[in-house]
């Protein structure tokens, strides 16, 4: 079973796929970088134990990070050179992304039943109603 990603169906754009031929060590590595689509699959893998130890912690991990909207801008320390000051700029990394809607609710779910982390129905319902936005 290296090929987790083979089994997990994945929102995009309005519809679902799968990835296929996503073996967990690319899968961490795109992860790493911040595909939220990767992170996704991942946590789907650790949740499920497809192709890895299951592990509840790790996928409510994952989940959070695929389910956490990025602006899209990162900062970068310049330090100070010769008669220049040190400053710091906002750089464009990419697009902006909402975070991925399956992740929330898979975050929920895992919330609601203590799977991973300590059950929190408030934050639950939370994710929930971040999802449905």
């Amino acid at each position: 079973m290296d090929r987790a990603a083979d089994l997990v169906r994945l929102h995009d754009d309005g519809g679902c796929r799968l990835w296929r031929g996503h073996d967990v060590v690319t899968l961490q590595c795109r992860a790493e970088q911040g595909e939220k689509a990767a992170q996704l699959a991942l946590g789907v893998a650790y949740e499920t134990g497809v192709g890895v130890a299951q592990d509840h912690r790790r996928a409510a991990q994952l989940y959070r990070q695929a389910a956490t909207p990025v602006s899209g801008i990162v900062y970068v320390y310049s330090p100070a050179v010769g008669r220049a000051p040190a400053q710091v700029m906002p750089v464009h990394a990419g697009p902006e992304h909402p975070g991925l809607r399956e992740a929330m609710l898979r975050l929920a779910r895992l919330y609601e039943l203590g799977l991973g982390v300590r059950r929190n129905p408030a934050k639950a319902a939370a994710w929930r109603a971040r999802a449905a936005r």
